[in-house]
């Protein structure tokens, strides 16, 4: 099956992993028990808006939603899924970026659109906190380092949402307080999607909605997320960028949407094999939402789920 995007994807070990279809008219979860070589749907509904999925073992997971079931959870291994109606604090309204650190602590964020939260669970999805955080006005991505250090990726902007630039902001005591280590220059760009390649050297994919730029951008950090450095190439304008993975400090993709004339959407990723001083069209990979790398794999949520091989 073809899908707009498939968004999210989460594996446990080198077999047993889930995906989600969030944006598509029907939305779906699907699980493989074969490392991506078979998928079966075990969920399926026509009203939530699946959009981020972590599991911290094979029955225990969580789902992040754009609507009233904001978090959902699973203790069945996906079959069935309730929704968490208790939060500690400001309770969020989507959560776009779900991370898991280890079986107890897993962190949240969201919305890409206004308002922006952090959410945390440091007993393993029991109970949670939530936290509206003003500094920003949209967030996508988490990354955690431990259960103190880690990084929320969005947007800032006065009111509205295509104006926004994009920042980054960084926590050294578990989330409760935030600094900004990065805050970009052009309205109209905001942080998608993290990648870290080890612990100090990561990366962001930077989304545009300037419709006639020609200029793809992402950032770089080389020591631990502290300062970050904006990158960018040249290509056909009318791309929205949401995924970057490096495999190694010379090769990365970029994966994005495209809204075509005819009211489709497709988009290519780009390649580069040397430390990004060049990168090159690659159509194999349509609409990647996230690449993951994983137990020895490399893996894309898009137009179809994809397992990329590594040369």
């Amino acid at each position: 099956e073809s899908y707009v995007k498939l968004d999210d994807f989460y594996f446990i070990n080198k077999d047993t992993g889930w995906v989600i279809s969030g944006i598509d008219s029907l939305k779906k979860i699907y699980k493989t028990t074969d490392g991506a070589d078979t998928w079966n749907s075990i969920f399926e509904n026509d009203f939530n808006v699946f959009r981020s999925i972590g599991f911290i073992d094979s029955l225990n997971g969580f789902v992040g939603t754009l609507d009233s079931n904001i978090l959902m959870y699973t203790t069945n291994g996906g079959f069935n899924w309730q929704k968490k109606e208790e939060f500690i604090g400001d309770k969020p309204k989507g959560i776009c970026g779900l991370f898991i650190l280890d079986s107890l602590n897993i962190y949240g964020c969201g919305r890409y659109f206004t308002p922006a939260h952090f959410i945390k669970s440091s007993n393993g999805g029991t109970t949670w906190t939530s936290k509206k955080i003003d500094q920003v006005s949209l967030l996508v991505d988490c990354y955690f380092f431990n259960h103190q250090k880690g990084i929320i990726v969005g947007g800032k902007s006065s009111e509205n949402y295509y104006e926004a630039k994009t920042v980054i902001l960084f926590t050294s005591d578990g989330g409760d307080s935030w600094n900004e280590n990065y805050i970009g220059q052009t309205p109209g760009e905001i942080c998608w999607k993290i990648y870290f390649l080890d612990s100090m050297i990561g990366f962001v994919s930077v989304q545009s909605f300037l419709k006639d730029s020609s200029k793809l951008s992402y950032l770089k950090t080389i020591n631990g997320g502290l300062t970050w450095k904006e990158y960018s190439f040249t290509i056909q304008p009318g791309y929205e960028a949401l995924s970057i993975i490096f495999i190694d400090e010379k090769t990365g993709l970029i994966g994005g949407m495209r809204n075509l004339e005819d009211g489709n959407v497709s988009g290519e990723s780009y390649i580069t094999t040397n430390n990004g001083i060049n990168w090159k069209q690659n159509l194999n990979y349509l609409n990647v939402n996230r690449f993951k790398y994983s137990n020895g794999n490399l893996f894309a949520s898009g137009k179809y789920f994809y397992k990329i091989p590594l040369k």
